[in-house]
């Protein structure tokens, strides 16, 4: 698959250190555009985040809804399309 700029993919976190190295494999060679909006997780994951260059911001969770709309207009790219991906969704196992 080739990689788009007209795609964002916006990832919610909170203590995903387990899953976030497998899902930023997994869509990094779809768009440069990740945006991750974290619920200031207090394990590694800002840290991973952080090692794989990632565009992350905290911002504290009151209810998923919130966060998913949060993270959509502060979404600091401009691209036509955007994806919302849970880092719990299963990839290729």
């Amino acid at each position: 698959m080739a990689m788009t700029d007209n795609l964002t993919i916006i990832v919610l976190t909170y203590n995903e250190e387990k899953r976030i190295q497998r899902v930023l494999d997994s869509i990094k060679s779809v768009t440069a555009n990740i945006f991750v909006v974290d619920s200031f997780s207090d394990d590694s994951t800002v840290q991973i985040l952080q090692n794989n260059k990632i565009n992350y911001v905290q911002n504290p969770f009151e209810n998923y809804a919130k966060q998913r709309n949060w993270a959509q207009i502060n979404d600091p790219f401009c691209s036509e399309w955007v994806m919302h991906l849970d880092a719990d969704e299963p990839a290729n196992q």
